[in-house]
């Protein structure tokens, strides 16, 4: 497989880019370039970019560390 991905860089026009790892990420990334160049906003966010939590999400981390308090407090009252 790598050999392929190789070919597909290294061919002239390349069919493939490799792309910079994100944080916390271990896998090599690819993109292809049958279409042109895509703009790499698209492809790849970028780190510096700001977005919000949904507040769904937000109820749901409150009721989770409250669920979690309540039982560390059983828990407690157990030991």
């Amino acid at each position: 497989m790598q050999e392929n991905l190789q070919r597909l860089t290294s061919s002239d026009p390349p069919f493939i880019k490799q792309l910079s790892k994100r944080p916390g990420q271990k896998e090599v990334r690819f993109m292809q370039l049958f279409g042109g160049d895509q703009p790499l906003e698209l492809v790849e966010p970028s780190s510096e970019s700001n977005n919000p939590v949904p507040v769904d999400l937000e109820e749901r981390i409150s009721k989770l560390e409250a669920e979690v308090a309540s039982m560390k407090a059983i828990l407690d009252q157990l030991l």
